[in-house]
């Protein structure tokens, strides 16, 4: 009996044991299934993913190559709104040539000589004298553009105009470029010492402050001013100016409110002497600053504040003017009551020189052009030949005519400033041929240097002349030292003509 319970407890066992296995055997087997799905879900899921995957580099490759082309095709448009913008101001500043609308308003222009120049002077209270790149060349510097301009810049078999490098778009977009051609630009323009008529302009210019100031002049209730507005960014102006006026220099103090402006000089496009912090979030937002003396390429190139990327203190043809950097509202107050321009050296091209020109010629004032290509075809006053030639006669026929509104002290004092005057006259007389020869060779020097050598040899190059400038320049005037770039330039580099 109890044998039999011992059976049937261990049969009872065993079934049991059985149900158990065969419970786990379905549990396993549904546990297996359901890992099985998530599984095959996961799969879906990554291949989902590497489609996507896949998808999103074909959109990102599609998008670079919408972007390179879009810039290609914005470099294009740029330089065309460029030679849009600048033949619309030509048109502005040739909105007088003769047709039949200006034929009833403005009489055609007319040519004069220097000794009829020098009387539109007399009794004159505001004369402003405008110059662009034409008065520069006999310092052997050569124009922007026309005949005798600055090579164009090519590099990996793309050839830049040089409106399409001077905007503030490609400087961002493009440093590399913008910054290797604005060295060589540079380059040519480190070491040039003013011209004769740099200096017998600011000449011209002391002396109706001396007028101005004098006894005779109060007297006679007769105080001009004469102002000088140049287009240039090479500072030559200024340099004339600091040597007339040694002892008044302390626009080249740091902490003079008008630092970097020139008393005398409006330089409505900048000045390549100085860089300026272009980050709009710092506290020194387009202060100005004099070049490192020492740096090995352009990113050396940053404001001391922020440390963020510099630029060059220079207006680009897509800025505008403003007051802080180029001083356009107090220069557009001084002239506005002008009553005789002097434009010297420039197309008129850029757009404050066309309006000023047009506004005087629309309000009847005299404007003189002294130039080898004239564009005043209406309206306008015509002596024709070159700057350094034209410019120095009729400063010393209107200083001349001056001369009886100074008194005799001032009239000795200025001897030995006409003296040296004379003396440069001279001298730039009997080196003028060798000085364009020089820019030409220049030129070539570039083309041939820069396509083997690098930026820093054109630099060398067209810099040869920097030391004896400084050596000469008065010790009350902080000098800009430059150290010669060191911007590699690929083989396939070179300026083209």
């Amino acid at each position: 009996m109890e044998q039999t319970d011992n059976s049937s407890k261990q049969t009872q066992q065993q079934e049991e044991t059985k149900d158990c296995r065969n419970c786990s055997y379905e549990e396993t087997m549904k546990t297996i299934e359901e890992t099985r799905l998530n599984c095959q879900r996961t799969m879906q899921i990554c291949n989902q993913s590497i489609q996507t995957i896949g998808e999103s580099i074909k959109t990102a490759n599609e998008a670079k190559q919408n972007i390179d082309g879009f810039f290609d095709q914005y470099n294009q448009a740029m330089n065309s709104l460029s030679e849009k913008i600048s033949g619309s101001f030509s048109g502005m500043s040739r909105c007088f040539l003769k047709n039949e609308n200006t034929d009833k308003q403005f009489e055609d222009s007319r040519q004069i000589t220097v000794k009829e120049g020098a009387q539109f002077f007399k009794d004159k209270k505001k004369v402003v004298f405008l110059t662009g790149a034409g008065i520069s060349v006999a310092s052997g510097i050569p124009t922007f553009k026309g005949v005798g301009a600055a090579p164009l810049f090519e590099k990996d078999g793309v050839t830049y105009q040089n409106e399409q490098i001077s905007t503030y778009n490609f400087m961002k977009n493009k440093p590399d470029i913008f910054w290797e051609r604005n060295l060589i630009f540079l380059g040519g323009q480190l070491g040039k010492k003013y011209n004769v008529s740099h200096l017998k302009i600011q000449q011209l210019v002391n002396q109706y402050k001396q007028i101005k100031t004098s006894q005779l002049g109060k007297q006679n209730a007769y105080q001009p001013q004469a102002v000088i507005v140049t287009q240039n960014t090479d500072g030559l102006h200024c340099q004339a100016f600091n040597e007339l006026n040694p002892r008044e220099t302390n626009y080249m103090n740091k902490d003079d409110p008008q630092y970097g402006f020139c008393p005398d000089v409006f330089e409505v496009h900048g000045s390549k002497t100085f860089l300026r912090c272009d980050n709009q979030e710092c506290k020194d937002y387009d202060k100005k600053f004099l070049y490192p003396q020492k740096y090995d390429s352009y990113k050396d190139f940053i404001c001391e504040t922020c440390k963020t990327q510099a630029r060059p203190n220079v207006l680009y043809f897509d800025e505008s003017y403003d007051e802080k950097n180029y001083r356009i509202n107090t220069l557009n107050e001084l002239t506005s009551d002008m009553d005789l321009l002097i434009s010297i050296g420039t197309q008129l091209d850029t757009g404050y020189a066309a309006q000023t020109v047009s506004n005087a010629v629309q309000q009847k004032i005299p404007v003189i052009e002294i130039s080898l290509t004239p564009v005043i075809q209406k309206g306008g006053l015509t002596l024709k030949g070159k700057a350094e030639e034209v410019v120095p006669q009729l400063c010393d026929l209107v200083m001349e005519l001056n001369k009886q509104l100074l008194p005799t002290q001032q009239k000795v004092a200025n001897k030995s400033i006409a003296q040296k005057s004379q003396n440069l006259l001279k001298d730039q007389n009997n080196k003028s041929n060798s000085c364009l020869q020089s820019t030409n060779t220049s030129k070539s020097s570039i083309s041939n240097k820069v396509s083997t050598n690098s930026a820093q040899s054109a630099v060398k190059t067209l810099n040869q002349n920097q030391d004896n400038t400084q050596t000469n320049q008065k010790p009350q005037v902080k000098q800009v030292s430059f150290r010669k770039p060191n911007i590699k330039v690929g083989l396939n580099t070179k300026v083209k003509k």
